[in-house]
């Protein structure tokens, strides 16, 4: 494709800054007066939560077994590396 020369690119600058703005509108189609509008409300809902506790009590027991994984996986793995530099020949 050829290139445009720099009259062509002013012409066209000139025909896009001439241009009229043109704003859409929304058009309403025709009938809608008269029929009813249509809201959906739904009830405000909060989690039903049988002691206000309960949730925290449960989430700290969940932390406290993973902390007694944690801890017991990494004494075992120094206890075994010390085991094995202790028992290999150097």
């Amino acid at each position: 494709m050829p290139k445009k020369t720099k009259k062509e690119k002013l012409l066209a600058q000139q025909h896009r800054t001439n241009l009229p703005l043109i704003v859409p509108v929304p058009a309403t189609p025709i009938g809608t007066e008269n029929t009813p509008s249509f809201r959906l409300t739904l009830p405000d809902r909060t989690p039903v939560i049988a002691h206000p506790l309960a949730a925290s009590i449960d989430e700290f027991t969940a932390i406290q077994r993973d902390l007694k994984k944690t801890l017991l996986i990494t004494v075992s793995i120094i206890a075994s590396e010390f085991l094995l530099a202790h028992y290999l020949p150097h």
